[in-house]
């Protein structure tokens, strides 16, 4: 299982996206199960919603 933390600018959430992507290879033997966010490239309130932004998009919100 992995979780991620990150501030989820536009570098972070492009690295999410692949990160998901990579996960549904069969060789892929980790599952994210939770991303966590701070403030860094942007506040957290921005990296939060970004991250959410992006869950939806790629239909996993059952990650937290």
């Amino acid at each position: 299982m992995i979780l991620i933390d990150t501030d989820a600018g536009i570098d972070d959430a492009y690295a999410l996206f692949t990160a998901f992507t990579a996960q549904m290879h069969p060789s892929f033997m980790m599952t994210i199960v939770a991303i966590t966010t701070v403030a860094g490239n942007t506040g957290v309130e921005n990296a939060t919603r970004n991250v959410a932004t992006l869950l939806k998009a790629i239909g996993r919100q059952e990650v937290y």
